[in-house]
């Protein structure tokens, strides 16, 4: 098993980096490097990588991003077009990247069924079409995506089983081991356990469980300290090597980290909520630390998961207004923070470097 898991994080390196040498990301003074087996940099230099702000308009705007700062993507006319059944990410937190396919992608409630946007980095547009799953509800923080598959889950409001797709096909996974709730989260944790990746599910009063293609799992240890009955999250950071998890109402400001043997710790209670739907959470790609904008204070701040430490961040540059419906997606590649915000007054994204 050891060595799937290592094979395993060998690929999603090749994929990640667009590398032919395995590689892993390393935070450098400049950006970032990747450096190959023996210590040194691959090819002699920073091995290629398509967000050098040459081939693409979302890689010109994140090269020319300093930390703290944030960056409008510039006006796209296939994102203007769009006309969704329901308002782009409302009343959610996370999209996913594709890193082989180079795309954002995200699920969410329409009028009869759940609906699919993508932006494609390459051709730099925004398609929105139906993915024949049964539903009109909100998906919160209930889209995840394994990196080397490219397989997308999403889990639906009150409904046990996660649908499961690549491309345009959708099928479903087994009944999670527990009652569904109506804001559940989900994430991809590459590293829990022995196996190649799991999907986890963060269920309501410490219901947790990890599904590994043919079966769920239960996780213990959140019965001395129960987060909420609904509006949970779950982030994964590939730095730390942890899910960050918990929040919901009734449990605002509880919250836990979940390592690769399944542990499960209880952290200090949060000075903010962090109950999905009041804040929003996003996993920074350099530091691995998370980021959360408390919605109603519209302040940022900085979670340290290892550390327990929380830090307020008051020295960010051109920051939006978070207003309407809006998601984020961390893109490792380009060590930057993508947000979609959908508002009555514009639909824009940007892209964020802390």
């Amino acid at each position: 098993m050891r060595d799937i898991r290592t094979a395993r994080r060998f690929l999603i390196a090749l994929a990640l980096a667009g590398a032919s040498v395995a590689c892993s990301q390393v935070a450098g003074l400049d950006g970032i490097e990747f450096h190959d087996e023996d210590g040194g940099l691959g090819g002699g230099g920073a091995a290629p990588n398509w967000c050098d702000g040459t081939d693409t308009v979302l890689g010109a705007v994140a090269a020319n991003l300093q930390p703290r700062q944030w960056a409008v993507l510039p006006h796209n006319s296939s994102l203007e077009a769009l006309s969704p059944a329901s308002d782009l990410g409302g009343d959610t937190d996370s999209a996913v990247w594709d890193p082989v396919r180079r795309t954002v992608r995200w699920v969410g409630g329409g009028e009869v069924n759940y609906m699919l946007l993508v932006y494609d980095v390459a051709t730099d547009s925004w398609s929105f079409e139906d993915t024949g799953i049964p539903d009109t509800k909100y998906t919160h923080d209930a889209n995840a995506l394994d990196p080397l598959t490219g397989r997308h889950y999403v889990a639906r409001s009150g409904n046990g089983r996660i649908a499961s797709g690549i491309g345009s096909s959708w099928t479903e996974i087994l009944d999670i081991p527990f009652a569904p709730i109506v804001a559940p989260a989900i994430t991809w944790f590459p590293e829990l356990a022995t196996g190649p990746g799991e999907l986890v599910y963060v269920g309501g009063s410490g219901d947790l469980a990890a599904f590994d293609g043919t079966k769920w799992t239960e996780i213990p240890g959140a019965t001395a300290a129960l987060w909420g009955g609904y509006n949970v999250f779950a982030e994964y950071s590939p730095v730390h090597r942890i899910v960050w998890l918990g929040s919901g109402v009734d449990g605002e400001e509880v919250h836990h980290r979940l390592d690769a043997q399944a542990t499960l710790t209880r952290l200090t209670d949060a000075p903010i909520s962090l109950e999905q739907g009041r804040a929003l959470h996003a996993a920074d790609p350099v530091s691995g630390n998370f980021l959360v904008h408390h919605i109603a204070e519209s302040a940022w701040w900085e979670f340290d998961p290892m550390a327990d430490l929380w830090t307020p961040i008051d020295d960010m540059v051109d920051a939006p207004e978070l207003l309407g419906g809006f998601f984020q997606v961390p893109i490792p590649e380009c060590g930057v923070i993508f947000v979609l915000r959908d508002h009555f007054s514009g639909r824009h994204a940007y892209l964020y470097r802390h």
